[in-house]
């Protein structure tokens, strides 16, 4: 082994001087308190020192809502226009089964030109179920059987 030489020792040495250097600053270092002694005894607060045993309930007068709804007539402000010819709703797109492959556990077909499988959700339709000649597709008009073509 070689010697240690003193560059070698200042550098072992120098992270417990300037540690214990810390330590002796910051003991002597007044810090002021967090919490003033009222805060203290409100932080060591609880129920059962307090002896709460039954609350009793406290009237309150009537609060104003900080919300004002002016009144207004239900036609001013509106269109006179029915909202069918705003808003025209969509044409129902006609569904169209091309293929159906089932294969092992797979079930997988194609409507309208897209490839489906069961659960998934089509023009605002799930696909419930896929059998060997038909799709059953459910919506919020209920349920049908669309047959391959």
């Amino acid at each position: 082994m070689g010697r240690i030489d003193n560059k070698q020792i200042i550098v072992l040495i120098s992270p417990v001087v300037a540690t214990l250097f810390c330590i002796i600053a910051l003991s002597h270092i007044k810090f002021k308190p967090s919490l003033s002694p009222v805060e203290e005894g409100l932080a060591g607060f609880s129920y059962q020192k307090a002896q709460i045993i039954r609350r009793q309930p406290i009237a309150v007068p009537a609060i104003d809502s900080p919300i004002r709804v002016e009144a207004v007539s239900p036609k001013v402000g509106f269109p006179q226009v029915p909202l069918e010819k705003m808003a025209p709703l969509e044409p129902e797109v006609e569904m169209k089964v091309s293929f159906i492959l089932i294969y092992g556990g797979r079930k997988v077909a194609i409507i309208n030109g897209m490839v489906v499988k069961e659960g998934d959700i089509f023009n605002q339709s799930r696909v419930a179920k896929i059998e060997k000649n038909r799709v059953l597709i459910k919506d919020k008009k209920g349920e049908r059987w669309i047959g391959i073509e």
